[in-house]
């Protein structure tokens, strides 16, 4: 963990991120006022330092006398949380298939190969808008569909290094001397296909935070009146002109979290030493 630390690319991240996470986990520590609290009086304040702006709400209101800093924060516990748990969601999934296809190969490895070709050829956002127009938007939901986006990178990565351990002398010695399937896998395979897997992870979680964002932009994420970054662009973007903080704040709250977890990748690529064509 020291010799990771020591990139300051992987430092920077994982602080980052972290600091991020404490913010969006305890937004007391920034505002006292609830997301979805409305004060019509106080429609579209400015900022605290601009001129109209108060202390009261540190980062301005938006249309509906909401408060952006509390807005923000919270709308972060949901993209954040939606991010993570759908990237290790996915990454799981895709370790165990591209466990199996590498090892086994023959017939497995056919159908789970060609079960990812099929699902990169198709248009994930007409998946999205039917499977809200059957089931609803909801958080379960939405991480449902994020995870089975983004299952085929991981699987392709294991599969192919699982297929080339399989030949490796130590596989074989271990096969000659009984080992079962999952003993190898698990001692001598698994070990091996993590470090490339937790970079891919890592970058898959930025990725899918603004698949989010996209989908809750479109309406197609959580239900209002909860707070997204996604969704406070939408209610924003009709007040561009004169109330540029109801999408400034949100969006740099997105940009913010992909830079970091970009970050955090490409030291973890570089500390690990690893090659991916993950981006």
């Amino acid at each position: 963990m020291s010799r990771l630390l020591r990139q300051p690319a992987v430092a920077v991240g994982l602080l980052g991120l972290l600091a991020l996470l404490v913010l969006v986990s305890f937004p007391g520590l920034v505002t006292d006022h609830g997301p979805n609290t409305q004060t019509l009086s106080q429609r579209l304040v400015p900022p605290a330092w601009m001129d109209g702006g108060s202390s009261e709400h540190l980062l301005g209101t938006d249309h509906l006398g909401r408060d952006i800093a509390a807005r923000t924060l919270h709308g972060g516990r949901v993209s954040l949380l939606v991010g993570f748990v759908a990237a290790t969601a996915a990454s799981v999934l895709g370790i165990l298939l591209g466990l199996v296809a590498g090892y086994r190969g023959g017939w497995v490895d056919r159908v789970v190969t060609e079960a990812a070709n099929v699902w990169l050829a198709f248009p994930f956002l007409v998946l999205a808008i039917a499977t809200v127009a059957v089931v609803g938007s909801d958080l379960s939901v939405l991480v449902v569909l994020l995870a089975v986006a983004a299952w085929v990178t991981p699987t392709a990565i294991t599969r192919a290094a699982t297929a080339s351990l399989r030949g490796e002398d130590y596989v074989h010695a271990a096969i000659g001397m009984g080992a079962s399937d999952t003993h190898i896998l698990r001692s001598h395979v698994l070990r091996t296909v993590m470090a490339p897997n937790l970079v891919v992870w890592t970058l898959t979680v930025g990725t899918l935070v603004v698949i989010e964002g996209a989908l809750s932009f479109l309406g197609l994420g959580v239900r209002p009146p909860t707070a997204s970054w996604g969704s406070m662009l939408n209610d924003g973007r009709a007040y561009l002109e004169t109330a540029w903080w109801l999408v400034a704040f949100p969006g740099a709250a997105l940009t913010l979290t992909v830079a970091l977890t970009n970050l955090l990748g490409d030291g973890l690529r570089d500390a690990l030493d690893v090659r991916t064509e993950s981006r």
